[in-house]
């Protein structure tokens, strides 16, 4: 878990410097915080997460809906 907590401390980081270089703009703060995050992920400091699809609990069938 404190590997999440680096990793998200590297980005916010980053993204602080970008948004400082740019002139501190309002509005920003996505695109600076995706860039921040596609840098780190491409210098190998990080792998990207990825999330599992939800799967039924076990025991229980799912019902086909008729149109």
């Amino acid at each position: 878990m404190k590997a999440k907590v680096d990793i998200r401390k590297q980005i916010e980081v980053r993204a602080y410097h970008i948004w400082e270089s740019e002139g501190r703009p309002h509005g920003r703060s996505d695109e600076h915080w995706r860039r921040a995050e596609a840098e780190i992920l491409a210098n190998g400091k990080a792998k990207p997460r990825v999330r599992a699809k939800a799967a039924a609990p076990k025991g229980r069938k799912t019902k086909a809906v008729k149109s």
